[in-house]
Parts: C-alpha cells; structure tokens; sequence
C-alpha cells in the first residue's frame, strides 16, 4: 500500500458525476452506504444516442427528453394509422413505445414501483433486443437500473436487520440481508457485463458524436456499478458478529476491491468514495497502517468542490475514529476539530458534520477519562456540545449520539434530580414533551433570530423528554401499571417519529400495538405504526412494505370498525398503489367494509386509470372502472379532492372522444367541478400543476362547445405567468394544449365543418404563445409549429386571422429553411428541409401568392429527386392560380405541365403525367392508387374551369373532355378509390353536367 497522491482540487475529481451539490451524501460511512448516492445513479443514466431516420423520430426524442411521455404515447398511437408517417418510423414505434415506458419508470420516486416498471418492461426488451440495436442499449440501461435498485433493497435490509431490537430476531434477519446482497450482487454483476460489451462496439468513435457520449456515459456508469458491487461486500461483512472469521475476510476482499477501484478512478469523485472505503474496511479489520495510508491520502489535499469537502469530512470523522482506536487520543481530536471548524454553516448543518461530531464527542469522552479537575469538565462540556448537535441532526450515528449526550450530561450533573422511579421518569418525559409543545406554538410568529433560539430550546427539551422516556421504559416492571407502561413506550415511539427517525419510530411503535392492545396507548400506537411504515416504504425501505401488511391485518383484526382499522385499510390500498400491485389494492378493497369501499374503490379506478389510459388493451376497462366508482362517489355526495381528479379524468377523456359537452358538464358541476374549485381556489386545483390541467381542459372544451376560449387563454397565461416553471412546464404546457387542440381540429373538421373554426381560432391564440419557442426551439418543435400554423389557416380560410395564420407559417417555414442553410446539424436530414420547403410553397399558395409557390417549387424539382408529393402540390398550386386568375393557360399546365428544365422537359408535370406515373404503381401500393384516381379528377375538374371561362365550341369542347374523362375513369375503375373520392367524382360530374345542360345524373347513367 502506498500513498498515490490523490489531487482532490483537480477539475476532474467532480466532472463524471454531474450531481447537484448534495447528490453524495453519506449519512455515516461507518455503518452504510446512503440511499442519496442510489438517487443520484437514476440521474446519471442518459437514454440511448438519438439516431433519428426522420422528423417523427426526432419530435418524440424531442418531447420524451422533456419528460413529456404522455404526449409521446398519444402521438405513437395516432401515427400507427397516420398516412403523413413515414413507414420507416412506424417499423420503430413499438422501440419508440418501450423508450417511453422506460423513460417514464425512471421517473418513479418510489424505488419499488420504480423496480416493478422497470421489471415490466425488461422481457419486451430482452425479446426486441436480438433484432435491434436501440433495444440493445434500453436493456443495459434496464440491468443496471434494477440492480441499482437491488442493492439498495439488499443495504436497507442489513441495515434494519441491525436496528432490529429482538436480539433472537436479529440472526435471521442477518441472514436475509446476506441473501438479498448476494442477489444483488449478482444483478450488479450482469448489468456490468452488458456495459462492458455494449462499450466494445462503440470503440474507435469520435468523442463529440452520439456513440462516443455514450461510450463515456457507460464508462461513469461502469466505475458506479462496480463501486456498488464493492459496497455491498462489505455491507455483507457488517451482518456478521464482531470476532467472526467470516466478517473479517469479507472486509479485506472489500478492501483490496476497493482500493483497485481507486487506482483506476483515483480522480474521479466515484473513486475518491472507493478509497474512502478502502480505508474504513482497513480500520474495521484492524490493518491500521493501510486504513490510514487510504484517509490520510484524502485530507491531505485541499478540496475545491463541495462534493470533495463531503468526502474529507467524513475520512476526518474516520481518521478520529482510528486515531482513537490506537489510543492517540490527542489526535483523535486535533485535527477533526480544526477541520470542524472550518466547516460552513451548510456543512455544519449536513449529515457528514454529524458524524465527524459524532466522533469527535466519543474521543472527548475517552480523553476526559484520562485527566480531572477542570481540564476535565472542560473535555466533557465539549463532548456534551458535540454529541448534543450530532443527535439533533438525521444520520445513522443520531441514536448513538443522542445516548451518549445523556450520559455527558449526567456525569456534568446538568439535571438536577435524575428520576429514580418510574413515576419520576414519566412526569420529567411528560413535562418536556409540555415544553416542545410550547415551543412550536412559540416559534410560528417568531422573528428569525427568536426562532433559532426557540428551536434549540425545543432540541434540549426533547433530548430531555428522551432520557427521561427511556429511563421511564427501564423502570417498568411487573408492578408498574401495564397502560402507564404501555403510555411511556408509546411517547417514546412519538418522539423518533418527531425525530425523523422513522424505522426506529416504526419498530417501538408496532410493539406496543400488539403488546399493549387493549390500552389506549395501543390503538394509538397502530396509528403511529402505520404512519412510519408508510413513510419508510415511500422513502424506499425493502422490508416496509411486508411489515405494514402485516401490521394493518393485526389491526383489522384487533380494532374491526373503528377508525384506526379504516386508516389501515386505507393505508393498505396505498401502499399497493405505491408498488404497482394493483391486484393487491383489489384484495383489499374486497375485504374492507361497505362504508370505507367507495372512497378506495375511487382511488383504484383513478390509479388504474392513469396507469392503464395510454394502453389500448387496459383504457377502455380502466374507464369503465373510473366512470362506475365516480358515479358512485357522486351519488354519496362525495366531493373529495379525489373525486374532483376523477371528474378532471373523465372530462378530458369525453372531450377526446368527441362528447365535449359532457366534459364541460363534469368541469363545471357545482359540486366535484375541477372549474368551480379552480374558481373558488379551493383543493386540489389550488395547486399549480392541477389548475393548468383543468385549464386546458376548460379551452378544448369551450373551443368545440361555445368559443368562449379567449378569457380561459388569458387565465392559463397568467397562471403560468406566476408559477415556477418546474411546476407547470412553463412553454411545454402550451405545447401540450396545442397538440391536444390540433387533434380537436381534426377530429371536428371531419365531422363538423362549422365546429372546427372555434376550435382553429383556440389553437391560433395557443401558437401565439410560443412565439419564443419558434424563435429558439429545436427543428421538430419549431416544424410542428409551422404545420400548425398552416393547418389552422386552412381551416379559418379567407379571413384575416386565417391570412395572419397562414402568413406566420409562411415566415416559420422560411425561418426554420435559413437556420437550415446556416446550420448543418440544425435539420435532421436533408429531406426534412424538402419537406420545409414543400410546406412553405403550401403556405404561400394559400396565401394567393402563387408566383412565389411556384417558384419555391421549381426550385425543389430542379436538380432534386422526382417527389410525387411536390408534383402533387405545383399541379394543385398551377390550378389554383388558373382560376384565381382567370387564366385559362395556367389551367392547361396545371394539366400538362410547366416549366421546362434543362433538358427541355417539363420540371412540373402537371395532372396529366402525374396520373400515368402513379398508374404504374395503382395495383400494388394503394397510396399511388389514390394519387392517380385524384390526379385524374383534377384532370377533369381544370378542364371544367377552362369552359367555365369560355365561351362558344371551346367551351362545349372542354366539357365533353371533362365528362369524358370521368367516364373513362370510371370504366376503368367502377369503384374510383374510397368513398369520399367517389363522392367527389360524382359531384364533379353533376356540375359539369349541368354547365353542359344536361340532366345532372351524376354517376348512375355515365358509367352505364
């Protein structure tokens, strides 16, 4: 072992991990790994490079890396049947489906549901995998996450197994925590071994590129997994006893893991914890030279970064601890505490001060042993103060802290009258529990200066209210009265709850429920029980879950009817929800009383709803469910915040699906209306993130019902006006109702002519309010932008805000085909800046512009690939110009075509050549069918406008060509494409019948 010079202010140290400045927080690295280094591991892994085939591919990128997977769901869904997809892009949706799924997953606070996602998606993935590269990536990127999460499984039961206070328990669980390390160590194993393999295919590629970020993406994450991997031997060694062989071979194989680990990563923060580490094992085992080669290696640099800081804080408090272990006791506590002092406010107030707190308090002690008189006192006053602030802040050390303060505070005599009984424990706890009490009423009108002062009062009285507690415990015997016993334990659990030490709280308090059942402290106890596991499965203990399930069917089995049992069932149904275990949330809403059921059965349907309502296979039944319970809760006269979520639900869901009177019904009922909360600014649409949920719903409501939208338009604005950003999604939330109202528009303009311009002018106000994402956004936002603005001005037609729509497409097409020009990696392809321009031609046709579409046209034909859609827009542009002109010789080349190239040929072939060209390729690609049925009434249709211009035989002569033409085509084709096709064939036909006077028979008697 040597020293190897560890540079801690190198730039470097920090750069892998990217975390916010307390992402690696380490509570005590004496007994754990903290479950904040796990957290940061989800926010390190980046989603595979986007290798993206055309713009469909790049706007769900877009959206899924903005978190929006809700919207990329619906889009897949509706591209599946999209003509305007492009079918590379279809071939990708079921990849582009488990992307999102896996986006999502990683989003999950809760670490089960997280795992139960993630395990969910994992087979699909191994399945697509064989076939697909992007599916390669997705399931390394699944191995690890779930190992990630396996191992903080796996340290969270060893850590409880050691907190278990029934010492024959505590052997079995031991050894289930070794178990579950084992099975995650395997995981970590697996996941590691497809990040090396996926990282030897992306050798040799350029750093900048997206497969040389990945390449170094996986190696962060490669140093991580096998940072766990080491941890988690030396968790293992923790869950033997103290002189075990078995404890003290586990550690050194730690160690030598973990000092390899070093010198591979020795300036990478990741390996600075590994030689951390290296140098607790090293103490544990005894090997006091290397423990402190590895510690000293780590404070004797200074550190630059906050991360850096947290890392030498703890390697002092492990440097005092070894210190202390050689009997140097001066050093035990002379440099740590100059450190200490050093320290910020911030950093003082961290879990990583408490520790080194923690130990400086411990060498305090043992030294004062060694000296009297006043030096002494004056030892024992610091250690009183240190272990005091170390017991009043979170860590793995608080109990040990918070025990030992006692004891320094006893042997100083601070407390005046120890109690000696049982009687005089309980009125000391009780008076001090009085004290904390008053302080919090105190402190909530306090200035900042008085509150500080009152708060470390209350910290003394509960410290106080603590001792007193436990000694109270202690006392109890066979003739202390069993409920004031059963009290004491009680108000002890309370105050680790008040604490924040949860598991502790947990533990104590599901003792006295079943101990002490029949005392009132008991039931209380349940409740306080309940609460703990609850917090300690959100913040994802392993074992919470199992436990609570257990403890609600004591208490439905002890306490049946009464609130504590209606809380536990509650809390039951929670906790399933909580996992993903829906069939479980079933079996208990199945045993629960009549009186309780509506209220969960409520809180299932919405939970199946929003899991279930992007799935086709799972919606209908999930709303079903939704619509069943709401109805019942209505009918109760339940008007929860709950049931007004269902109600917001369901009304988004009716105005999907084309019923928007009904959603306006739901929005505004006087009773559940998520409108007439929002109104009243009462719960839930007091809170930001609902409020611009029921907004947008309110808009696309009043745009297919009313057109009252502007005043809805200005509320949402000024919402998100005054609502963080990280709340409401700021522009993002504009750009969901935008796609919503977008799909309203299609939907009412196929079914509804006059329906659809309320709904275009809604959008049209909604895309003015990302006016600075189509000045700065990426490609595929800023061209859905653009499509919109031509789409709504297609729909509102020759009005001035159809014009000024159309006039905002043209400008955006036209900006987004500059920055194009200027910027080579602006556009994902070059023919996504085709399409640009086709767009823009469209956007200048409308606009009557048509010299200027033409040319745009021209322009794409000339020396570009032969694209039918651009042929199919110059000949539309060529005949709308011929009769808005009047001209019959632009109707001619609409037909024949125009412009002719270099060669001589025509650069637009106009509807003639067009037809024969999709002809070739009628029988076999059902599109191009459709294209040469259309090209060939256009055919008629111009011919139609030139006699209309006419006058004499050159009139008749063009009619007959006309119907004639239709004639032909129907011969041929009696079925003339679908049926809106045929339908416009008949109506072209009876016009030109009649202009001929002829009886307008359409065609029944043509074809005949």
């Amino acid at each position: 072992m040597h020293n190897r010079g560890v540079i801690l202010s190198s730039p470097r140290t920090a750069e892998p991990l990217r975390c916010s400045a307390g992402a690696l927080v380490f509570t005590d690295p004496l007994s754990a790994l903290a479950g904040p280094l796990f957290a940061c591991l989800l926010m390190l892994f980046a989603a595979a490079p986007v290798r993206a085939a055309d713009t469909a591919t790049q706007f769900v990128e877009q959206l899924r890396a903005e978190g929006h997977a809700d919207l990329v769901l619906e889009y897949l869904e509706r591209a599946q049947d999209d003509p305007l997809v492009s079918d590379a892009f279809k071939q990708t949706i079921p990849y582009q489906r488990l992307a999102t799924r896996l986006e999502s997953a990683q989003l999950i606070k809760d670490p089960a549901a997280r795992s139960a996602a993630l395990e969910e998606i994992e087979p699909e993935l191994r399945q697509m995998a064989a076939g697909s590269e992007e599916a390669r990536r997705l399931q390394t990127d699944v191995a690890d996450r779930l190992a990630t999460a396996a191992a903080d499984s796996a340290r969270r039961s060893a850590l409880s197994a050691e907190r278990n206070p029934v010492a024959s328990e505590r052997a079995a669980a031991r050894k289930t925590a070794r178990s579950e390390i084992d099975a995650a160590r395997d995981q970590l194993s697996k996941a590691e071994s497809l990040i090396v393999a996926e990282r030897e295919t992306l050798k040799g590629n350029q750093a900048a590129s997206p497969e040389g970020r990945r390449q170094a993406d996986l190696g962060a994450r490669l140093g991580l997994v096998r940072l766990l991997n080491a941890r988690l031997l030396h968790e293992k060694a923790q869950t033997y006893p103290d002189n075990a062989a078995d404890r003290k071979r586990l550690n050194t194989e730690a160690a030598q893991q973990l000092g390899a680990l070093y010198d591979k990563y020795s300036k990478w923060v990741i390996g600075l914890y590994a030689h951390l580490y290296e140098g607790r094992c090293y103490r544990l085992i005894g090997n006091h030279q290397l423990a402190a080669a590895a510690l000293e290696d780590l404070t004797a640099q200074p550190a630059s970064t906050p991360e850096l800081r947290r890392i030498v804080t703890l390697a002092h408090a492990e440097l005092s601890a070894l210190a202390l272990d050689k009997g140097d006791l001066d050093e035990a506590l002379t440099k740590p505490s100059e450190w200490l002092d050093d320290l910020s406010a911030d950093e003082q107030a961290g879990p990583e001060a408490a520790t080194l707190r923690y130990r400086l308090g411990v060498a305090a002690l043992a030294k004062a042993e060694t000296i009297d008189g006043a030096a002494q006192r004056k030892l024992l006053r610091d250690a009183r103060e240190w272990l005091g602030e170390s017991a009043r802040t979170p860590s793995d050390v608080q109990a040990d802290a918070r025990d030992r303060w006692a004891e320094v505070t006893a042997s100083l005599g601070i407390e005046t009258a120890a109690p000696k009984t049982f009687e005089e424990a309980v009125a000391a706890g009780a008076e001090a529990i009085q004290s904390m009490l008053a302080f919090d009423v105190a402190m909530k009108g306090a200035a900042a200066d008085e509150a500080e002062r009152l708060a470390s009062q209350r910290r003394s009285s509960y410290a106080a209210a603590y001792a007193a507690l436990e000694a109270a415990v202690k006392f109890a015997d066979d003739k202390t009265d069993p409920a004031e016993a059963a009290r004491a334990r009680y108000q002890l659990a309370w105050l680790d709850w008040d604490g924040g030490d949860a598991a502790k709280a947990a533990t104590r308090a599901e003792y006295v429920a079943r101990r002490d059942a029949d005392t009132e402290s008991g039931e209380q106890a349940a409740r306080l029980a309940l609460a703990a596991f609850e917090k300690l499965q959100r913040n994802g203990d392993a074992t919470a879950a199992d436990r609570l399930a257990k403890l609600a069917d004591f208490i439905l089995q002890q306490w049946p009817g009464e609130e504590v049992a209606e809380a536990a069932s509650t809390v039951l149904v929670s906790s399933a929800l909580r996992s993903g275990d829906l069939a479980q949330a079933e079996k208990v809403l199945a045993a629960v009383p009549e009186s309780q059921r509506p209220e969960l059965a409520l809180r299932l349907a919405v939970a199946r709803w929003e899991q279930g309502k992007s799935d086709p296979a799972l919606a209908p039944t999930a709303l079903k469910a939704m619509q069943a319970a709401f109805e019942k809760a209505a009918a109760d006269g339940d008007a929860s915040p709950l049931a007004v979520t269902a109600a917001l639900y369901l009304a988004d869901e009716a105005i999907t699906t084309g019923d928007a009177k009904r959603g306006e019904k739901l929005l505004n009922d006087a009773r559940y209306g998520p409108m007439t909360r929002l109104e009243a600014g009462e719960a839930p649409a007091d809170t930001p993130v609902f409020a611009v949920a029921v907004l947008k719903a309110a808009i696309r409501s009043a745009a297919l019902t009313n057109g009252k939208t502007p005043a809805l338009i200005e509320q949402l604005a000024n919402l998100l006006d005054e609502s963080p950003a990280e709340q409401t999604g700021g522009e993002r939330a504009w750009l969901g109702l935008a796609v919503a109202l977008l799909a309203d528009l299609d939907s009412a303009n196929s079914a509804d002519s006059a329906q659809a311009t309320p709904v275009a002018a809604a959008l049209d106000a909604t895309l003015d309010q990302l006016d600075g994402v189509q000045e700065s956004g990426d490609w595929n936002t800023r061209l859905w932008i653009a499509q919109a603005r031509l789409r709504v001005g297609e729909v509102l037609g020759d009005t001035s805000a159809g014009r000024e729509s159309l006039a905002a497409g043209r400008a955006a097409f036209a900006g987004l085909i500059a920055e194009a020009e200027r910027r080579a990696d602006f556009a994902p392809s070059p023919t996504a800046v085709l399409a640009a321009r086709l767009k823009l031609a469209e956007c200048q046709r409308e606009l009557g512009e048509f010299a200027e579409a033409v040319e745009t046209l021209t322009d794409l034909l000339d020396g570009g690939p032969v694209l039918l859609d651009v042929q199919r827009v110059a000949a539309e542009t060529l005949q709308a110009w011929g009769a808005s002109s009047k001209d019959t010789a632009r109707l001619e080349e609409a037909i024949a075509g125009a412009r002719p190239g270099s060669d001589g040929k025509n650069l637009i072939w106009g509807w003639s050549k067009l037809a024969a060209v999709a002809g070739r390729f009628a029988g076999s690609d059902p599109g191009r069918r459709q294209l040469y049925l259309d090209a060939w009434r256009h055919v008629a249709e111009s011919r139609y406008e030139s006699a209309m211009l006419s006058s004499g035989a050159t009139r008749t002569e063009q009619l007959r060509k006309a119907a004639s033409t239709i004639v032909a085509v129907q011969r041929k084709n009696p079925e003339l494409g679908s049926a809106e096709s045929k339908r416009a064939y008949d109506e072209l036909l009876r016009r030109i019948q009649r202009a001929s006077g002829q009886p307008a028979d359409g065609l029944t008697k043509a074809g005949a």
